[in-house]
């Protein structure tokens, strides 16, 4: 395997992303110097906490957003996928659209 982003304490995030589904742990210590790994959720769970609408913007300064971004350089000791119970491709109405380009 001649991926750069693998090492051996696990895999380096290549850029900010949000998590839509399952969990995650991240070492986040390049970033905040703490060596306590990080639990992230799923935007889902976060985004109960709001009122989502269509223009709902994703603050990653804001405390509840960043449970569910792992960020770019950090790096991602576990992941564990979202229950399979019931898998609907409606679940991507409850996301907020992208801002319009301008």
């Amino acid at each position: 395997n001649n991926n750069n982003n693998n090492n051996s304490s696990g895999y380096t995030v290549p850029a900010d992303i949000v998590l839509m589904d399952g969990a995650a742990v991240v070492n986040e210590a390049m970033l905040t110097g703490e060596s306590i790994p990080r639990c992230k959720e799923p935007i889902s769970s976060t985004s109960s906490d709001y009122s989502m609408t269509t223009t709902t913007k994703l603050d990653i300064d804001d405390a509840l957003w960043k449970r569910s971004i792992l960020f770019g350089g950090t790096t991602l000791l576990n992941h564990t996928p979202a229950a399979s119970s019931s898998t609907n491709d409606n679940d991507n109405d409850k996301l907020p659209m992208p801002p319009p380009n301008r």
